[in-house]
C-alpha cells in the first residue's frame, strides 16, 4: 500500500471536514531539505546535543529512518518550518531490529506483527509553538497516517518535561525508562490507535477522529494485561485511594509518604498525589544531566541519588526521602548545573514548572518557600 497523501488522510477522517493546511508531508527534496535543518537548529543549536547524525557543515540532521518514513512539517505564519514530526511503519523499515530492541517492543510484534506497529520521532517545535494548538495538528496529521494504514500501536519515548503532554494525547507508559546516549533518560510510551475508552478518558483531542466502529476491544485487553503495572504511575484517571493502595504495594506506605511529603504546603499536598507523575527509577538511570535545558523539579519519595557538579571536586551529594531535585533551574532558569543519578531504586514525583505556574497565587508562594527551604538546608550543609 502507498503512503497516502495529506488530501486522502483528509478524505478519510470520519467528522472532520479538513486538516489543519498548514501541516504538510515533505514529498520533495527540497522540503526535506528545511525539515533536516530545522532539527539541526533544535538539537544542536539550541539543545546542544551532540548528535552524531549531524552534518556541521551543511547544518542538517538526517538518518536512514527518513528514507522509509513519512516526514510532516508544519509552517508558521512566516513561511518557515515551525515543527516537524516523522511517522514511520514498522513494515517498511528494512532492519527494524534496534527500534524493537530500544523501545522493548518484540511483546508487541509477536502478538499482533509488524504491520500493527509504527513509531513517531523527530517531534519538535519552535519556541513559540510550543505548548500550542499546534502539538494537536500536527500529532494529529500522523495519527491519521499510522490509522490509515492499520497500526493498533503508535510508539515513541519522550523525556518527563513532556510526558504529561503525551498522556494527555493518549499516549502511556508500558515499560521501564531508558537512558538515551543522546537524549538522556527518555519513557518509552505507546498510543493504542482504537482505544477509543483511553481516549476519553484523557480527554484526548484524538477522540473525535474516531468512530465508534473502530473500538479495539482485543488490543486494550492485551495491553492491560502486558502493562497493568504501569497504569497508576499517570494521572489520567487517577483514583486517589488505589493510588495509594499502589504506593504501599512498592514498600510506600502512609507515614513515608507524609514524611516526603513534609516540605510540601498542605494545601499543595493532594493536587501532587492526584496530579503529578511518578517515575520509579533503577541504579544508574540519569533523570538529570549537566548543560540539559530543562526547568523540571522532581520530589524524591523513597530511593537513594546522588547530585554531582561537573564544575565541583566535591563528591556527589546524596539526596533521599523528602529532598527536591534540580530545583536550581526553578530558581533560576538555565541549563542544568547538575548530573543527578539513581544510586538504588527510587520513586519520584515529577513536578513541571508550568504546574508551579498554573496554580494560584498564594499556592505558588507557599511550594516556592518550601523549594527556598530545602536549598537553604543545602546551602548550610556545604563545607564552609
Amino acid at each position: 500500500m502507498s503512503i497516502p497523501t495529506l488530501r486522502q488522510l483528509q478524505a478519510t477522517t470520519p467528522g472532520v471536514a479538513s486538516s489543519p493546511p498548514d501541516v504538510v508531508i515533505a514529498d520533495t527534496p527540497d522540503l526535506l531539505q528545511k525539515i533536516y535543518h530545522f532539527r539541526y537548529q533544535i538539537y544542536v543549536g539550541e539543545l546542544k546535543f551532540e548528535h552524531p547524525d549531524a552534518d556541521h557543515a551543511q547544518m542538517t540532521l538526517n538518518d536512514e529512518l527518513d528514507e522509509c518514513s513519512t516526514n510532516f512539517a508544519l509552517f508558521g505564519d512566516d513561511g518557515a518550518v515551525a515543527a516537524t514530526l516523522r511517522c514511520t511503519l514498522l513494515d517498511r523499515v528494512p532492519n527494524p531490529a534496534p527500534i524493537i530492541a530500544r523501545l522493548s517492543l518484540e511483546p508487541f510484534v509477536e502478538r499482533f506483527g509488524l504491520s500493527a506497529v509504527a513509531t513517531t520521532s523527530r517531534f519538535m517545535f519552535a519556541s513559540k509553538y510550543r505548548r500550542t494548538a499546534a502539538i494537536v495538528k500536527l500529532a494529529s496529521a500522523g495519527f491519521e497516517l499510522a490509522r490509515v494504514a492499520g497500526v493498533r500501536f503508535n510508539f515513541g519515548d519522550t523525556n518527563p518535561i513532556w510526558l504529561e503532554y503525551f498522556e494527555r494525547l493518549g499516549y502511556r507508559r508500558y515499560a521501564k525508562g531508558l537512558n538515551d546516549p543522546v537524549f538522556g533518560y527518555h519513557l518509552p510510551i505507546v498510543m493504542l490507535m482504537r482505544d477509543l475508552d483511553y481516549f476519553r478518558s484523557a480527554r484526548s483531542p484524538i477522540a473525535r477522529y474516531l468512530s465508534h466502529q473502530e473500538d479495539d476491544a482485543e488490543a486494550r485487553k492485551w495491553f492491560g494485561e502486558f502493562a497493568g503495572q504501569y497504569h497508576f504511575l499517570c494521572p489520567v484517571g487517577r483514583k486517589l485511594e488505589s493510588f495509594v493502595e499502589q504506593l504501599r504495594r512498592l514498600g510506600v506506605d502512609s507515614a513515608t509518604l507524609a514524611a516526603a511529603l513534609k516540605r510540601v504546603p498542605n494545601a499543595w499536598r493532594g493536587a501532587l498525589v492526584e496530579q503529578c507523575n511518578l517515575l520509579i527509577l533503577q541504579p544508574g538511570d540519569l533523570l538529570t544531566r549537566y548543560g540539559e535545558i530543562d526547568d523540571t523539579a522532581f520530589l524524591c519519595i523513597t530511593g537513594t541519588l546522588l547530585q554531582s557538579d561537573k564544575e565541583s571536586e566535591d563528591p556527589p551529594r546524596k539526596l533521599g526521602p523528602g529532598d527536591w531535585l534540580a530545583i536550581d533551574e526553578l530558581l533560576s532558569p538555565g541549563p542544568r548545573r547538575s548530573s543527578i543519578v539513581a544510586a538504588s531504586e527510587s520513586i519520584v514525583f515529577v513536578l513541571p514548572a508550568r504546574q508551579l505556574r498554573r496554580a494560584n497565587s498564594r499556592l505558588h508562594g507557599a511550594l516556592m518557600d518550601a523549594l527556598l527551604d530545602s536549598a537553604a538546608g543545602y546551602c548550610r550543609s556545604l563545607p564552609s
